[in-house]
């Protein structure tokens, strides 16, 4: 057999374009925005010493993030809260651009002062070309929504800035309204009905209405009718052409209990999904019978610490199997590729080739092979990003070798190592790392494709909370764990796919996570 190596780098913090679906950019970010302070606290200090006068709000922002940034101790753990994530992401966007605009108006005298804050501005913002975008604010907060609908987080400890009891600053009534807007069904409903009996907020007729739609799209089209019909009676917005058809739809019998007892197996699926990613694993007989154990090699004295985590289909999880030097040395060889995806092993090395050539640690948005080929994954699929490191490299050479003995698996071929990096909500959808092939021969008919045998996957740190791979099929949950490696087959002894192989990457909750993949063809 011959292998494909398919490595993931996984770190969590938040998401976005460019940068919120990057931990690395982030704290980049991070660490930009400590060099920007110094530079606006000189400004202010200086313009006030020559006794000039200096805008009340750019003093006032001044304070504040200092205020904000005197909480950094460890600038990972930091960054590991989702919602400090969101307000780095949502300051250094908006109000950070709306400082230097003020700075550097059209209008404005230019002084020595200010020319010394623009030079330095445009060359903080400039290096490495890391910065966050408006995008990004957008991309935080469905980060944060799909917390909440994962992990049925709770309104008001979120509002206050707490997460596991971690607290952060609290959001604001505005975040809470923006983060409904991508909120769904029955998540969306609750969170809602708490926002409208949040003290000060304005925006009550416009939640009424889209709670009333949340309400009329999960079937509960009476609920949705009522509420339109009270609506209606204090608003100015004719809300006639809606309340007819959610009237239709409420007449209809079967409005009663929509959908009871008729979930599609895609549905099934999905709650499975949450309830492994919630720690909710039912107890099951077969677990009875799995075991560790010191795995032998061919090698007398060198053997695996071997976890059996499911019988059948083999998925195991082995512990210890990568040090810590280690993973420092795959961070610094991801750091060094560039212009080097040359490789036509697989259509996913030929079309992801073009993707990470001008980046310092290569980290672009992350793809999903679709029947028309490679695209930029839809945010509810996956979010993350994704470098690669050429298999010529010492640490893939050696780390491919120990996998061959701990596998039996042959590594005549593989895939450029793989890494991924997920940001605040990072997920992935159940997915198969089998490929189609008979869609992937359509995309390249003078190609030659091998599907994917089998997955290894190293965690690179272990996480406080979130970030298991689940098998929703199998039952099974695995926590990351740093230094270990999980591995299991996507292909039955016939080479069909075994659908019993399909995993999910659960959404990170706080932490940083870090993980390597290979996959076996």
């Amino acid at each position: 057999m011959e292998l494909i190596w398919y490595s993931v780098f996984l770190l969590w913090t938040l998401v976005g374009a460019d940068v919120s679906t990057s931990g690395y950019k982030l704290t980049v970010v991070c660490l930009k925005e400590g060099q920007l302070l110094e530079v606006l606290d000189r400004y202010v200090s200086t313009t006030l010493g020559n006794s000039s006068n200096v805008d009340e709000s750019i003093q006032s922002f001044l304070g504040k993030v200092k205020e904000e940034r005197s909480k950094i101790k460890d600038i990972n753990e930091w960054i590991g809260h989702p919602i400090n994530a969101y307000h780095l992401v949502k300051r250094t966007a908006k109000d950070w651009r709306s400082v230097q605009q003020s700075i550097n108006c059209s209008t404005c005298v230019p002084t020595i002062a200010s020319e010394e804050f623009h030079s330095s501005w445009k060359q903080i913002i400039e290096e490495e070309d890391i910065w966050t975008s408006s995008e990004d604010i957008v991309i935080a907060l469905q980060g944060l929504a799909r917390l909440i609908e994962m992990y049925d987080l709770e309104f008001t400890a979120l509002m206050s800035g707490t997460i596991l009891n971690i607290s952060s600053s609290p959001l604001t009534n505005d975040d809470a309204i923006n983060i409904a807007t991508h909120l769904e069904k029955e998540p969306k409903i609750t969170w809602i009905k708490a926002l409208l009996d949040t003290e000060g907020i304005t925006e009550k007729e416009a939640l009424l209405y889209d709670l009333a739609m949340t309400y009329h799209m999960v079937g509960k089209s009476r609920t949705a009718l009522d509420i339109l019909t009270d609506l209606q009676k204090i608003s100015n917005r004719s809300m006639t052409g809606m309340i007819k058809i959610v009237k239709q739809a409420a007449e209809k019998p079967e409005d009663i209990e929509p959908h009871k007892g008729l979930l599609t197996r895609n549905e099934d699926l999905n709650i499975a999904y949450k309830k492994l990613c919630q720690g909710k694993v039912q107890k099951t007989k077969a677990a009875s019978v799995l075991r560790c154990y010191n795995k032998a090699t061919r090698i007398p004295y060198y053997t695996g610490k071997e976890e059996v985590l499911n019988a059948v289909p083999r998925i195991s999880q082995f512990h210890d199997t990568i040090s810590d030097e280690e993973i420092l040395q795959i961070l610094d060889a991801s750091k060094e590729q560039c212009n080097c995806f040359i490789s036509n092993i697989t259509i996913i090395i030929i079309r992801l080739s073009f993707l990470f050539l001008n980046s310092c640690l290569q980290l672009t948005p992350a793809v999903v092979v679709k029947r028309s080929g490679l695209s930029k994954a839809e945010y509810r699929t996956r979010s993350g990003e994704t470098s690669w490191i050429h298999p010529a490299e010492k640490i893939s050479i050696k780390l491919e070798k120990r996998i061959e003995l701990l596998t039996g698996l042959d590594r005549l071929t593989a895939e450029y190592f793989e890494i991924v990096n997920y940001g605040l909500g990072g997920h992935y959808l159940r997915h198969y790392d089998a490929l189609d092939l008979q869609n992937m021969k359509n995309l390249n008919r003078d190609y030659t494709y091998r599907n994917r045998i089998a997955t290894w996957m190293f965690y690179l740190s272990s996480v406080e909370a979130g970030g298991a791979t689940v098998f929703p099929l199998l039952n099974v949950k695995i926590p990351p764990i740093k230094n270990s490696a999980v591995f299991w087959y996507n292909l039955l002894p016939s080479g069909e796919r075994d659908d019993r192989s399909q995993h999910a990457s659960c959404p990170r909750t706080y932490g940083v996570q870090m993980g390597y993949y290979e996959v076996d063809t």
